[in-house]
């Protein structure tokens, strides 16, 4: 388990390029032609025997350069294929987070931002289970608050705890609710802090996991938790995105929190929790409204 704080290192593909490949074929064909020469005069001086040897060493020049060729080619067209692969996913990725923020300025209600944010996350089929789970402040206790994916009912399954002295409280998403900082899982099958989960995961065919905690006004009060079916999938360029999207949320909810308190403000005595004169002023004028109406009737 590892847990993820902001970097600036990029992923590391294992490619070739043109004069990498080039040199790596001069060496080869500098050796093998110097090199093999001598071999060749050392294992016998006859000059028949030489002129016989050229040739194969010149088949074995082909097919070992070719082989060499081949192997650096493909290791590149692969990391090519990879990285076009990575970047389509973050581009879904950014797309997510649009996708958030619009839904924070339209929406002004906790459940429903916590439910929408389930709902988009999903939508690009980069994760097959996210799930929002908050802490409940009476009791310390976790529950989940909103989920989503192609088996949105893990998230619910799940147990989970904020306790360092309980084995729930190990994993990705509780480490992230006591500590605050993101963390993730690449390989459930080998990771022992996935190991009171394994066998749901393994039923879901979950390989790998990320919680991010999500903070109103600088106070833990819950976390995304995000699950996919590939290994390895969580790396920094990801973390960083995704990092972006929770801080976005959390800003969201501290402004719906805010709008909240003003509302209760406006119309609710701090100190007695009564409605306060505005309301009641509004309450009055419209039972006279009424009672103005029946009385026409």
């Amino acid at each position: 388990m590892e847990s993820f704080k902001s970097k600036n290192s990029g992923i590391r593909l294992y490619s070739k390029t043109a004069a990498d490949i080039t040199l790596i074929y001069f060496i080869v064909s500098i050796f093998w032609i110097a090199g093999s020469g001598k071999i060749a005069f050392m294992l016998s001086p006859n000059q028949e025997f030489l002129r016989q040897l050229e040739l194969y060493k010149g088949i074995g020049f082909v097919l070992v350069t070719s082989i060499l060729l081949y192997t650096l080619i493909r290791a590149n067209v692969q990391a090519l294929e990879y990285r076009e692969l990575k970047i389509l996913r973050l581009n879904r990725i950014h797309a997510m987070l649009s996708s958030i923020n619009s839904a924070i300025l339209r929406i002004r209600d906790k459940q429903q931002l916590f439910e929408k944010t389930c709902e988009i996350v999903t939508e690009g089929d980069v994760y097959q289970a996210v799930g929002i789970r908050i802490i409940n402040q009476s009791d310390n206790s976790v529950v989940t608050a909103a989920s989503g994916g192609i088996f949105p009912e893990y998230s619910e399954i799940t147990m989970v705890s904020v306790s360092r002295e309980d084995p729930y409280g190990l994993g990705p998403t509780g480490t992230a609710l006591r500590e605050g900082t993101a963390v993730v899982i690449n390989d459930a099958g080998s990771d022992p802090h996935s190991s009171h989960w394994r066998e749901e995961m393994a039923k879901y065919g979950i390989k790998s996991a990320a919680a991010l905690p999500l903070l109103v006004n600088n106070k833990i009060i819950g976390a995304l938790s995000l699950y996919s079916q590939e290994v390895d999938v969580f790396d920094e360029e990801e973390m960083l995105l995704l990092n972006e999207i929770v801080a976005d949320t959390s800003l969201g909810l501290e402004y719906i929190e805010q709008e909240q308190q003003l509302n209760y403000l406006h119309f609710y005595d701090v100190t007695t929790g009564l409605p306060n004169r505005e309301i009641l002023d509004d309450h009055l004028s419209q039972a006279i409204s009424r009672y103005g109406y029946h009385s026409e009737r």
